[in-house]
């Protein structure tokens, strides 16, 4: 039974990251974005390219994707947001939708479906300790641990400092500059627990 309940905390703690992207974008934007899954592969195929087929190294490759690609990403997305937000609700989910149609469709151009495209294990696999006989493997911790960390540090984020507050406060208007960086901020935000 523990070694189901190991793998489902690691697990879990994915699925969390996931979760956090797209309550940071919700809280923020006001849009629920549907691409948040599709916006997830592009950062994970972006990684495959930069780690697997250019052969960088892991730490660099997971810098860009966060640093570079998340803000980019996020630029482009705030536009679109900015837009969504002053129509209705099904229009908001059918543009949602589209980009997500759009980066399937672009990740299966670059990607042709079919063949496995494996990642080479590059946290360490070493056993850590044993938890009643249950052998729990560093990457395990590794994961928790940065679930835990996003979670927390979200939260703490949006309740308690002045970006945080305005971006919650500011997401259905537009008033310029300091909206703007508040919802850029946040896709990068949000692309980063992606790419995690």
């Amino acid at each position: 039974m523990l070694p189901y309940l190991v793998a489902g905390l690691t697990t879990g703690s994915i699925f969390a990251l996931a979760a956090v992207g797209l309550v940071l974008t919700y809280k923020t934007s006001g849009v629920f974005n549907f691409a948040h899954g599709a916006l997830a592969s592009a950062s994970a195929f972006l990684f495959y390219c930069l780690h697997v087929q250019h052969g960088m190294a892991w730490p660099l490759a997971a810098a860009i994707c966060v640093l570079v690609g998340g803000p980019l990403v996020g630029f482009v997305l705030e536009r679109v947001a900015r837009r969504l937000a002053l129509v209705p609700l099904p229009m908001k989910v059918l543009g949602t939708v589209g980009i997500l149609l759009t980066i399937q469709g672009g990740l299966d151009l670059i990607y042709a479906p079919g063949p496995d495209r494996e990642v080479p294990q590059y946290l360490p696999d070493r056993t850590a300790f044993h938890l009643f006989q249950t052998p729990v493997e560093a990457y395990r911790l590794i994961i928790i641990s940065i679930g835990l960390v996003a979670v927390v540090a979200l939260t703490v984020f949006l309740r308690w400092s002045r970006l945080g507050v305005a971006m919650r406060v500011l997401k259905r208007a537009i008033l310029g500059r300091w909206v703007n960086l508040c919802a850029v901020w946040s896709e990068a935000r949000s692309g980063a627990s992606r790419i995690a």
